[in-house]
């Protein structure tokens, strides 16, 4: 069981947030991602993904503030699911967001039901953009 942190530049510095966790947490290994467009997913960043490749069932990953898992509901909760997949707990020092607590296992399952619904509308409107087009 492994302690590692994410950080990402949003509102803080990686420097701050980097900081900030290590007040609270021995992390092991870190990863980050710096000056990436807004408009790229966290499961495209290649911090992130050496983080999600680099953990394994037991190991905790510490980040800064949930946000930096995902700037949308959909793209947060992909990102847990991923880490959850590999069996890897998820802690934000911001929030207090714990995924092993009881109160984050609700959240994961109402943030999957958006997330399957956002997915459902979406495919709708590619559905209707697509017949309008032809």
């Amino acid at each position: 069981m492994r302690t590692l942190a994410y950080v990402s530049t949003n509102s803080l510095s990686t420097e701050i947030q980097r900081c900030e966790i290590a007040q609270l947490h021995n992390v092991e290994h870190w990863f980050a991602d710096e000056a990436l467009s807004e408009s790229v997913s966290v499961l495209e960043q290649p911090g992130f993904m050496d983080a999600l490749k680099f953990a394994r069932r037991g190991d905790t990953l510490i980040v800064h503030s949930i946000q930096s898992l995902g700037k949308c509901s959909l793209e947060l909760f992909d990102a847990l699911k991923a880490l959850r997949a590999k069996g890897a707990n998820v802690i934000s020092v911001q929030e207090g967001f714990d995924l092993s607590s009881p109160q984050a296992k609700a959240f994961l399952k109402t943030a999957g039901g958006l997330a399957q619904l956002k997915r459902i509308i979406s495919g709708g409107q590619n559905s209707t953009a697509k017949r309008a087009n032809h």
